[in-house]
């Protein structure tokens, strides 16, 4: 056995390490995202529901009312009249969530002079849980814990970005992290400044 590997060409041997390090990671629920090079997003645990209408691309986004961490009710149709929205979902147990969310910071400041909304969306924590991660972020959460949102909208992995158009039409369906660039020219390409 040995001998077979001293003999294998360093390609082949590259290409075993990472067939056995993808299927690894896909016996443990991750995903590799081809675009990132890394591990991208979790699966969602518990079961989606099929209540609600479904999310399409190019079809009107179904509205939804959650709470945020002060308890006050968020109407997407109220948020979503005035620009593009950009939605996350997201948990606080999911590693790329993390890795993402200063990335998601810093265009939310970035970008906040301009008309467009963005709206995390926790799945299945409870406040206390959200809050406290939220601390260092200026960007709040609406809160799905019974997954109300999350289910229907067919969220099931973690995070995944659905953006609006201004009309209220799903523009794009994006599980999987998105580094800054990705987030802002998404945002930008909405807003109508650079063409998809």
């Amino acid at each position: 056995m040995l001998a077979t590997l001293r003999a294998t060409p360093l390609a082949s041997l590259v290409a075993v390490t990472v067939t056995a390090v993808a299927l690894a990671l896909s016996a443990m629920g991750l995903q590799v995202d081809p675009g990132l090079g890394f591990v991208s997003s979790q699966e969602v645990a518990g079961p989606l529901t099929a209540d609600g209408p479904a999310l399409r691309v190019g079809h009107a986004a179904p509205d939804f009312e959650l709470t945020n961490l002060d308890g006050t009710a968020v109407r997407l149709s109220k948020v979503g009249g005035t620009g593009p929205t950009w939605i996350t979902f997201w948990a606080t147990w999911c590693g790329p969530c993390r890795a993402e969310a200063p990335d998601t910071e810093a265009i939310v400041r970035n970008l906040a002079d301009r008309d467009w909304n963005y709206l995390a969306i926790n799945v299945g924590e409870d406040l206390e849980t959200v809050r406290v991660f939220l601390e260092p972020y200026t960007f709040g959460s609406l809160l799905d814990p019974n997954r109300t949102v999350s289910g229907p909208y067919g969220v099931r992995m973690l995070p995944t970005h659905v953006f609006i158009d201004s009309e209220g039409r799903v523009d794009e369906i994006r599980p999987g992290v998105l580094n800054r660039t990705q987030m802002e020219s998404r945002i930008e390409r909405l807003l109508g400044q650079r063409p998809r």
